[in-house]
């Protein structure tokens, strides 16, 4: 069994120095790269539409030209971790020094991790408002109505889920995972042709393509939807991003802490307006 983990990256950046681990530069055509990543503008790709498409060139790239038995996909500068030293807080993890909080997942730790499940993928934190809300904002109403119309045509399953998700408040995010290849290309055979049909649309509508992230947002949402209708199994692990010494999904600091018990009450309470 050989496992891979693909480091996505639209720029030369500092890697993990943890075996398995391969940079793979996306958006690369016409651009310049160190000779170690390797590029989503080799063999069959879409490295032309990364502006819209965001990490998905990176995955339909491992989707048609990559053949390892396990994947997975993680970002620059966010990654699956495990947690260390901490305690948590109304579901939150607190952590009240910035030394030693996580560690990178090794191929060790995602094979254990997996143990009894299909794939292993990040999570959002529980929000407010629900999908159907924050996607149809987010995305705009011309592409949220040109996704639901697309989801119609689908089989039964596949549009009971979406209705499911989007009434739910939190989903699958970032399109990052780790599982079978197998999988990993059942589910892009399907979220591929969705999200080239939207792109069709828009272009011959308004004679351009997306270049605003919009396609890699809606595939955050139909990742979960595909998931559920398909009957995986997942488990959510935590993930940090490297480029903020406390910036991860779940997790409180001390000043945080701060913020969320007091200001913000404060702020609540007396109109003030504080950041």
């Amino acid at each position: 069994m050989e496992s891979k983990i693909f480091i996505i990256a639209h720029k030369e950046c500092e890697l993990p120095e943890i075996e398995g681990y391969v940079p793979l530069a996306v958006g690369s055509v016409g651009k310049e790269f160190p000779d170690n990543y390797l590029r989503d503008d080799k063999g069959d790709n879409i490295s032309g539409k990364n502006d819209s498409y965001c990490e998905l060139t990176g995955l339909y790239w491992l989707w048609k030209n990559c053949s390892k038995d396990y994947i997975g996909l993680v970002h620059y500068r966010r990654y699956f971790v495990k947690i260390k030293k901490t305690v948590k807080f109304m579901g939150r993890y607190l952590f009240f020094s910035k030394k030693h909080k996580y560690s990178i997942l090794d191929i060790d730790g995602f094979e254990d991790l997996l143990d009894g499940f299909d794939i292993i993928v990040k999570e959002s934190n529980e929000r407010k408002i629900d999908n159907g809300t924050l996607f149809s904002k987010l995305l705009g109403d011309e592409i949220w109505q040109a996704l639901c119309a697309r989801i119609s045509q689908e089989e039964n399953k596949y549009r009971a889920s979406f209705d499911s998700l989007c009434k739910k408040y939190k989903h699958i995010n970032c399109n990052m995972f780790y599982g079978r290849k197998e999988i990993i290309d059942e589910y892009s055979k399907w979220v591929f042709p969705i999200l080239e049909s939207i792109d069709d649309m828009h272009v011959k509508k308004h004679k351009e393509r997306y270049h605003k992230r919009e396609l890699g947002y809606v595939a955050e949402l139909l990742f979960g939807v595909w998931i559920e209708a398909e009957c995986l199994s997942y488990r959510c692990v935590p993930v940090a991003n490297t480029g903020d010494s406390y910036a991860m999904d779940g997790v409180l600091n001390f000043p945080q802490l701060i913020r969320f018990l007091i200001i913000k009450p404060l702020n609540h309470l007396l109109g003030w307006h504080l950041r």
